[in-house]
């Protein structure tokens, strides 16, 4: 048997939005009876499986899903787990190796809680209201809006920029009148 010298840990979870729970499993070394794993042929390593499932106190509940990782790297082996729903969860690991005979699992790890959060809304569009595009134009003692051309409705505005209530809109969407072609293009934008 594989002596339970795997270690499960998650790295930060945080911003793990849309459900991916990154884990770092730390592959054993050492079977139950103390001798050691061979890197390569019978006895080595072969698959870890990651399980995921409801917590029941610090100890893990019921199976909801799991996954086998056949490309193990040594000390630690990195996987994401996807599309997993927002909410709490406990994870643990098992080790496979081979043997003579076919393969053999290790016990669990213990159980790891998980909060996945939920992912929040993406923020409001800012686009076109006016289709008028202007640009802007240094007078003495100050600038003033200048006419360049048109561009379309619901063209997408960089929120990020702003000059005088109105937003930057990107240049390739207007239709230029007239010599002008600034650089910066400004539009009415809600």
């Amino acid at each position: 048997m594989i002596k339970n010298f795997i270690v499960l840990s998650l790295l930060s979870v945080s911003c793990a939005y849309a459900g991916t729970v990154p884990l770092n499993i730390t592959l054993p070394t050492k079977n139950e009876d103390t001798s050691n794993i061979p890197a390569t042929g019978v006895g080595s390593l072969v698959s870890l499986k990651a399980e995921w499932g409801t917590c029941s106190g610090a100890l893990f509940g019921t199976k909801i899903g799991e996954v086998v990782i056949t490309t193990l790297t040594s000390p630690v082996t990195n996987y994401s787990v996807t599309n997993i729903p927002a909410g709490s969860y406990c994870f643990r690991a098992y080790a496979t190796k081979s043997t003579s005979t076919g393969t053999l699992q290790s016990n669990p790890t213990n159980a790891l809680p998980v909060t996945v959060p939920d992912s929040p809304p993406n923020p409001p569009v800012l686009t076109v209201s006016e289709p008028t595009a202007y640009t802007l134009v240094k007078i003495n003692d100050g600038i003033m809006m200048t006419r360049v051309g048109d561009v379309p409705l619901g063209t997408q505005c960089i929120k990020e920029q702003t000059a005088n209530g109105y937003y930057v809109v990107p240049r390739n969407s207007v239709t230029f009148v007239g010599t002008i072609r600034p650089v910066v293009v400004f539009a009415k934008c809600s």
